[in-house]
């Protein structure tokens, strides 16, 4: 796997840039959502998800979706970010240590640790009080053995499933066209 990572990243990204658009396109579809609050999108799971437009507070279920928010938001790519687990520390430590150089307020970022099949701690989302939680599709049974969904949204705190190693193939673009909206 490690040395098809690469080639991911970069089929990430190119996908991010023909699906989003340059980031001032990024922009003008953000000022669109925002008069049309609240948004209903389909997650990767196939669950109608009702979302407050625009999300400001996204906690990221994993850390290396920060590859995804990055290249649909280059410029800052932590702007709506209040929380992530930092596997990718330990998953991706070369781009770790790329995107701190970038982005050195990354080091101060409320952080989870775990595996990414791991559940992350109920009570430090609800702290956090994030528009969306951002969850691996892979993730979906154990959340759902332990009711996590059903507690966030009886908190309106709403579950995005994403995928991009599950099924890479067949979920890489829907995912990116869900967090461009």
């Amino acid at each position: 796997m490690k040395r098809y990572r690469p080639l991911l990243h970069a089929a990430i990204a190119a996908l991010a840039v023909i699906v989003a658009g340059p980031a001032p396109a990024f922009a003008e579809e953000t000022a669109i959502v925002e008069a049309q609050a609240p948004l209903i999108v389909t997650d990767i799971a196939g669950r109608e998800v009702k979302l407050s437009a625009p999300v400001k507070r996204m906690l990221l279920g994993e850390g290396r979706q920060l590859y995804l928010v990055a290249s649909l938001e280059p410029e800052n790519p932590l702007a709506r970010i209040v929380a992530w687990r930092n596997d990718l520390i330990e998953a991706d430590p070369a781009t770790y240590a790329q995107y701190l150089k970038a982005f050195p307020e990354l080091a101060k970022l409320t952080a989870f640790k775990g595996s990414e099949d791991s559940l992350v701690d109920i009570e430090s989302v609800i702290i956090q009080k994030p528009d969306v939680v951002l969850l691996n599709l892979e993730t979906m049974r154990t959340n759902e053995d332990a009711k996590f969904v059903e507690k966030l949204a009886a908190l309106d705190i709403p579950v995005l499933y994403i995928d991009f190693r599950h099924h890479p193939l067949e979920n890489t673009e829907p995912t990116i066209r869900l967090l461009g909206k």
